[in-house]
C-alpha cells in the first residue's frame, strides 16, 4: 500500500496549536479532522530526545512504516502527528504498532470491523 501523504510544516503548526491530544508510552498524538482533505500523518522526533540524525531518521522510519501496515483501508480524513519521546527506541515492533492502533481507535480515526 502507498503511504499517505505526509504533513506540510504549515499542517504540522496547525496540529500542534489546534489538535486534541492522546498520550501514549511511546509517543503523543495530536489529531484534527479535515472533512475536505485526504488522510495525512506526520512524526516528529525532537532532537531534544534523539540527538543525532540517525535516530531521528529511524524513529521516523520505524513510525512510517508501521502505520503503513496498519492503515489498510482507508481512515477518516484527518492530519494526525506522532510526537515521540525516547521509550520508542527499547519499544519492540509489534508494540509499537499495537500502541499506534489503539490510538487511532480511540481517536476514532481508524475503525476496526
Amino acid at each position: 500500500m502507498k503511504s499517505a501523504p505526509r504533513l506540510t510544516s504549515e499542517m504540522v503548526a496547525e496540529v500542534m496549536t489546534k489538535g486534541r491530544s492522546i498520550k501514549s508510552d511511546s509517543f503523543l498524538f495530536k489529531y484534527i479532522y479535515k472533512p475536505n482533505d485526504k488522510a495525512r500523518f506526520g512524526f516528529v522526533a525532537s532532537k531534544k530526545n534523539f540527538p543525532t540524525a540517525v535516530e531521528r531518521n529511524r524513529v521516523k522510519r520505524r513510525g512510517r512504516a508501521t502505520l503503513r501496515r496498519i492503515l489498510t483501508s482507508l481512515p477518516l480524513p484527518s492530519i494526525g502527528a506522532f510526537i515521540f519521546n525516547k521509550e520508542v527506541l527499547v519499544v519492540s515492533t509489534e508494540k509499537l504498532a499495537e500502541e499506534i492502533e489503539q490510538v487511532l481507535i480511540k481517536s476514532g480515526i481508524l475503525v476496526k470491523p
